[in-house]
């Protein structure tokens, strides 16, 4: 028994990922026209006539549906979208118009949370199988401005619902009007839909305004009238401004007065201009709860109005389509007579023939309504809505052949990626599966290579390719992430690499190259996801990284520009666009800034622990501090630059420059940097501190915050030092050269003989002293003891005053700056002078311009 019920788990991830998806895509749809005054009084409730009805558009009781061939499906949970006209209009698809769109979706909002935490804090894993709401949103706004596509029947609707006010002049006449063809939206006049449509009618009563209006007068006029017999009434509005209720049942998705606006985000651009013209004749809504003036009666009656649409209209009406096509199918495609006729068919040009309707002279789509190209694509969609897969694929697969025939890249390719989800949904062999996801690629692939595209001028081609990389992406992982929801927990999982997410991996890859950078960034965190659910967490890192860069690329920079706030509104303006993707690329850095980190002390001690990692590592601590210092936090960029600056290894001129922006940030904004960090901190502390900006560090120095020190002092700064414990060596010239040497220079040095007396004597004395003294170590100048063996001694060599000494010490000067010799100063001491604290005599040597040399005394037996 798995999370998702009494069947097998990934059958059960199978059909649910399907039903999501088609609860997002491939829905049945009800056309809803309205009048202005329908409109007005819908839209005190802060929702259209469409919208109004949405909410209400789940029907919770398992419906039978008579599919094909006697075929009976159960529906439970039958969703139905109600769309109004402009719902229906084309979008435009270039980079100009869907760009706002993708960044406005993309913008965070209060509502998502602190999800730059949840990517550092979660298990990798964790956020694989969570979806993030800016995500959903992306995805959605991407899939709506697809819609009616001319090589897809999937927004077809099933029903027409036209709707007319008790209050309008003309009741009969306003019905008529809207059920003439030119009523209709754009796929209609072009010719794509069939404009013969099963239509309902019904009257909107608003109780409040129309109060003087007697509603069952207005209604018996209208069933009177031929045409119109069957019209239904719809009272809303039954609560007064004054007592409007402000606790509404959260019907029409995240209602209340923060999220009030959430609808007019997702409304097509022209519905919403009509939004803003009725409220500014009719006033604002009493206030911003969606559904405020409805009264607990006007919900009931919303229900059961909507329910009887569904059950009496839709239903029946996509029975009726399926059955009249797939007779029209079976008499013109299948059978033996008609597959060897397919064999011969010579390939259409254009699809102009001669049409009986109100479309026959505007014509726009290659395959109109009433070819059987069309009829078939439209028996398919309307079969996989309702689920039989059977139907669907089969009818697919023959419409392809159509298609690959008159050489018509996007049907082609639109049959084929239905071809592999529908060979998903009936769980076919891997091997079929992948024959199919290989078609739809490679004609996909062609499609946008042909339509002439680039990232910088995105064609609908590479938009459609774009949609079905994400489909891709979801069966590619439904099989693994199945496993991760059902084992116990994330740590115990089998995580083991698999092919299916390896192809997720390498598509997502090669996909975030093809369509503009906004939609590269998220698919390149989607190769990430999927390497993480192949348990390659360097390569999901690497990948993350990326996306950071790409995510910086959406959006160019002023070149001064202003701190922003942490969490933006989704408006049009441009700086804060900007803000948000600087946001995202911030918490793709963070959710992988711990892979990379490789403290100071480890590169030092073993170069290879770091090895290949270190630039990836500088990238992310680059752009974590400029985009810190761009959100008005100086003091967690501080951070991050010292970690540049501590690590080198850099180019001079990239040190430079990092040295340069943090010296910058101590200047112009010390008050802010001012803030103590402890210099320990990990990179959960310091983004912690960014996600909760309230949250101050203590103070390292034991200073209040309100008294910051005179002296800005930077914590953990790597300063140039010479490593305590390490050997300095002192290099004498050779006694044969010592002469010629001191000659080079204005000292009178005297003859040779004189130098030769002068060590015989010496050497005589230190002789002497080892025979009195067996057991004590001789400190040398050279750094040695004098050993007491007289075969193993060494010939002891003197210096001289003015004699040149070479010098070798070990300088550690991480942050690479230009240190003058002459700033050093050398502090020896001769070895054994700690353990011989009893001789307060031996010399201590010291490098300074008044230096001379002395010769160290030796114990003798007085």
């Amino acid at each position: 028994k798995s999370r998702f019920g009494a069947v097998d788990a990934l059958v059960g991830a199978r059909l649910r990922m399907i039903h999501e998806w088609c609860a997002q895509t491939a829905i049945p749809s009800v056309l809803a026209l309205a009048t202005d005054k329908v409109q007005s009084s819908c839209l005190r409730n802060n929702l259209t006539f469409a919208e109004l009805l949405g909410g209400f558009g789940r029907l919770e009781s398992t419906v039978p549906f008579r599919s094909a061939n006697n075929l009976t499906l159960n529906l439970h949970g039958l969703r139905t979208r109600f769309v109004s006209k402009e719902d229906l209009d084309l979008r435009p698809t270039g980079r100009a118009p869907m760009r706002p769109l993708l960044l406005r979706a993309l913008a965070p909002r209060p509502e998502d949370g602190d999800f730059i935490s949840r990517a550092m804090r979660d298990h990798p894993l964790e956020a694989v199988l969570t979806l993030e709401p800016w995500y959903t949103r992306f995805r959605k706004e991407l899939i709506d401005a697809l819609r009616c596509q001319e090589h897809e029947m999937f927004d077809y609707p099933a029903q027409l619902l036209i709707a007319v006010s008790t209050a309008d002049e003309n009741p009969i006449g306003a019905l008529q009007e809207l059920s003439h063809p030119h009523a209709l939206p754009g796929p209609f006049q072009t010719g794509h839909y069939d404009p013969n449509l099963s239509k309902m009618f019904v009257l909107v009563h608003d109780s409040c305004r129309d109060s003087d209006v007697d509603a069952e007068r207005v209604l018996r006029e209208v069933c009177a009238t031929p045409g119109f017999n069957t019209a239904k009434l719809l009272i809303i509005n039954g609560l007064p401004e004054e007592s409007c209720n402000r606790e509404q049942e959260k019907l029409w998705g995240a209602a209340g007065e923060d999220g009030a606006d959430d609808l007019a985000l997702t409304r097509h651009a022209d519905m919403q201009e009509v939004v803003s013209r009725l409220l500014g004749e009719a006033g604002p809504p009493p206030c911003p709860v969606r559904g405020c003036c409805l009264s607990p009666e006007d919900i009931s009656g919303l229900r059961d109005f909507t329910a009887l649409v569904i059950q009496q209209g839709v239903i029946p009406s996509m029975e009726r389509r399926i059955a009249t096509l797939n007779q029209i199918v079976g008499k013109a495609r299948r059978g033996v007579r008609n597959t060897i006729r397919s064999l011969f068919r010579a390939p259409k040009e254009d699809g102009s023939t001669t049409l009986t309707n109100l479309v026959q002279t505007n014509v726009k789509v290659r395959y109109p309504h009433h070819r059987i190209e069309s009829q078939m694509r439209l028996l398919a969609d309307t079969a996989f809505i309702v689920g039989d897969y059977d139907l669907a694929i089969s009818t697919y697969k023959l419409a392809r052949e159509d298609y690959r025939n008159d050489r018509t890249l996007m049907h082609l390719s639109g049959a084929n990626e239905m071809v592999y989800i529908c060979a998903f949904a009936l769980g076919l062999p891997k091997r079929d599966l992948e024959t199919a996801r290989q078609n739809a690629s490679e004609v996909h692939l062609r499609h946008a290579e042909e339509s002439g595209g680039s990232p910088a001028v995105p064609t609908l081609a590479m938009r459609l390719q774009s949609r079905f990389m994400f489909w891709v992406y979801d069966i590619c992982t439904k099989e693994t992430v199945a496993a991760l929801k059902a084992a116990p927990s994330l740590e115990e999982a089998d995580v083991s690499p698999s092919e299916a997410c390896t192809i997720a991996a390498d598509s997502m890859v090669r996909a975030s190259g093809r369509d503009e950078t906004l939609i590269g960034a998220v698919f390149m965190e989607l190769a990430a996801d999927a390497f993480a659910l192949n348990g390659q967490h360097r390569k999901r890192a690497l990948h993350l990284t990326l996306a950071g860069n790409l995510y910086h690329a959406c959006v160019p920079r002023p070149k001064d520009a202003t701190p922003q706030p942490t969490y933006a509104a989704p408006t049009a303006d441009p700086a804060t666009f900007a803000a948000a993707m600087n946001l995202h690329a911030v918490r793709c850095y963070a959710a992988v800034a711990s892979r990379y980190a490789v403290s100071m002390e480890d590169k030092s001690n073993s170069p290879e622990s770091s090895a290949g990692w270190g630039c990836i590592q500088d990238q992310v601590h680059l752009t974590l501090a400029r985009d810190l210092v761009g959100m008005a936090r100086p003091e967690i960029a501080l951070h991050y630059y010292l970690r540049l600056v501590g690590r080198g290894g850099q180019k001079s001129d990239m040190q430079e420059r990092f040295l340069k922006d943090l010296l910058r940030i101590c200047r112009t904004q010390e008050s802010d940097v001012l803030a103590a960090i402890p210099s320990t901190a990990t990179d959960e502390d310091l983004l912690s501190m960014f996600c909760d900006p309230s949250a101050e560090a203590s103070n390292p120095n034991g200073k209040a915050a309100g008294a910051p020190p005179a002296t800005l002092e930077i914590e953990g700064l790597p300063l140039p030092l010479v490593q305590g414990d390490a050997k300095v060596e002192f290099e004498f010239a050779e006694d044969d050269d010592l002469l010629s040497i001191l000659n080079r220079g204005d000292v009178d040095v005297g003859e040779e003989k004189q130098w030769a007396a002068l060590q015989k004597e010496l050497n005589e004395d230190i002789a002497e002293a080892l025979r009195t003294a067996e057991d004590t170590a001789v400190p040398s100048i050279l750094g040695s003891r004098f050993p007491r063996s007289r075969a193993s001694q060494p010939k002891v060599q003197w210096g001289a005053l003015f004699e040149p000494v070479a010098i070798k010490f070990t300088f550690f000067n991480p942050m690479d700056i230009p240190v003058r010799v002459s700033d050093l100063q050398l502090i020896a001491e001769p070895p054994g002078a700690a353990d011989t604290d009893s001789r307060p005599d031996e010399p201590m040597s010291s490098f300074d311009p008044g230096y001379s040399f002395h010769a160290p005394a030796f114990p003798t037996d007085e």
